[in-house]
């Protein structure tokens, strides 16, 4: 019975030693990796979490009756108005490239679409962007083509 009680705690103290080791090895780590957050954080964070409302097409001022927005749902997804539809699709972005499309909208009968074809056009044909706190500017080669302002959610 000696045996028995001796033998178990050898096997105890060798399995707890084993672990206390390996804890230590693995937490030895000599190479430089990017925090776990780093990794996961998307690039185009300073687009999600605000509704983007529509200020300037090409230039010019634009005074629609309704809210026109564009929302970054997520990482890959975006929804908004343009006036009297609503629209929703996908996008991608790397760097401050950025495709935004293919785009599903509802087609109610309204007496002025210029405003939301206008800008649903824009929103297909923008290449890239640059954003701040306060601003989002859609722009391709030619230059910017629309110009919203943050309403932060």
């Amino acid at each position: 019975m000696k045996h028995l009680l001796l033998y178990s705690s050898c096997i105890l103290l060798f399995s707890f030693g084993s672990c206390q080791r390996l804890n230590s090895v693995s937490s030895d780590t000599s190479t430089d990796l990017t925090p776990k957050d780093e990794l996961t954080k998307p690039a185009n964070l300073q687009l999600i979490n605000s509704r983007w409302v529509l200020l300037e097409i090409n230039g010019k001022a634009v005074h629609p009756k309704s809210e026109v927005f564009i929302h970054f749902v997520d990482e890959t997804a975006v929804n908004g108005f343009g006036g009297c539809n609503t629209f929703k699709g996908k996008y991608t972005t790397d760097g401050a490239d950025i495709k935004i499309g293919p785009l599903m909208s509802t087609k109610m009968a309204c007496e002025d679409l210029s405003i939301e074809s206008q800008f649903t056009d824009v929103l297909q044909r923008t290449e890239s962007y640059k954003a701040d706190e306060k601003y989002l500017y859609l722009k391709n080669e030619d230059g910017v083509l629309a110009k919203l302002s943050a309403k932060h959610l």
